[in-house]
């Protein structure tokens, strides 16, 4: 016999998977890798720079950028030119500071992740919201316990989003897999998504998020009475999400200062995406919001039994009693 979980799950799946934002969801990915494909091979615009700093003797230095369009006799002459008007110059060449291609792909992972969770987090909502509006939930409730109807409509959704998150990292992998050279100055920022420990890590820490925020997007739309209240309850929720971004950002570019929130479930799966595997303590925060999620399981089932009236419990309950034999 079907769950009615899966049965839930199927449905919600079936009635996202077929409409046209989907499909466009779909090839966002791919489009986003091919424009920044393009941009990588365009050559940036030369940027040439000579820096003079005073000297305590009274001279100067003359610092050249790497990209300066002189050859080293050229820049010798621009050296004897100034010398000519009385200073003392000395050549010396720019430090450039290489970039952080690891740093880049991993804030890159956790942006697709982000945008992809705010969309489906609106989708469940969404699905919550309707049925709770028209007062399908509580037919729902008569033929399916609370938890089974919360489980369905996450995993639905979530089926949905892990799809789009698959085609979404399947994107950048391709190409640098196949086509390296074609990524120009993004190769190894691509490089990164061929790493299978990658891009496994990323997706159980997208799938434990999902559930995690799914589960309280159910709480808001069961306590919700229509789509406008829905959105001004979910609001603190979304806002959490977009503070959790710039926190990631933080992270991904070097810095600890908000490192401490890795241990708050609400921002625990974006610093672990930001930052490289952590050893004990990654171990711990995946626990410790393995554990927040299933506490939002059970949350989410409680608030879904209770949104309804009283009466549809006495219904269910009285449906589910079996006759007497004084009734036949």
């Amino acid at each position: 016999m079907t769950s009615p979980s899966w049965l839930i799950a199927t449905r919600e799946f079936r009635a996202y998977a077929t409409t046209g934002s989907f499909w466009l969801a779909l090839a966002i990915g791919p489009l986003l890798t091919g424009g920044g494909m393009l941009l990588a091979r365009t050559p940036p615009a030369p940027q040439a720079e000579l820096v003079l700093t005073g000297e305590v003797d009274g001279g100067f230095e003359a610092r050249f950028s790497a990209d300066f369009p002189l050859s080293e006799a050229g820049r010798a002459r621009v050296v004897e030119v100034l010398r000519s008007e009385g200073g003392l110059v000395r050549a010396a060449p720019v430090q450039v500071k290489a970039a952080d291609p690891e740093g880049a792909s991993r804030f890159l992972v956790v942006m697709l992740l982000w945008v992809t969770l705010i969309g489906s987090l609106g989708m469940l909502l969404q699905a919550v919201v309707r049925e709770r509006a028209n007062r399908a939930l509580e037919i729902l409730l008569s033929a399916a316990r609370p938890f089974d109807i919360v489980l369905g409509k996450v995993l639905g959704v979530g089926a949905v989003s892990v799809l789009v998150v698959a085609t979404w990292l399947a994107a950048p992998a391709a190409v640098a897999t196949f086509a390296p050279s074609a990524a120009g100055s993004l190769a190894g920022v691509l490089q990164a998504f061929t790493e299978p420990l990658m891009l496994a890590r990323a997706g159980v820490i997208y799938l434990l998020t999902f559930g995690f925020y799914g589960f309280l997007t159910v709480m808001v739309g069961a306590l919700a009475r229509d789509s406008a209240d829905a959105q001004n309850l979910a609001r603190p929720m979304f806002a959490v999400l977009l503070v959790s971004l710039f926190v990631a950002m933080t992270a991904a570019s070097g810095g600890a200062t908000f490192g401490w929130l890795i241990y708050v479930p609400l921002f625990t799966p974006f610093l672990l995406l930001a930052s490289p595997p952590a050893g004990a303590v990654e171990v711990f925060v995946t626990l410790e919001l393995l554990a927040a999620t299933g506490l939002a399981a059970w949350g989410a089932g409680q608030i879904v039994r209770r949104s309804v009236s009283p009466m549809t419990f006495r219904l269910r309950r009285s449906s589910r009693q079996r006759p007497a034999a004084s009734d036949y």
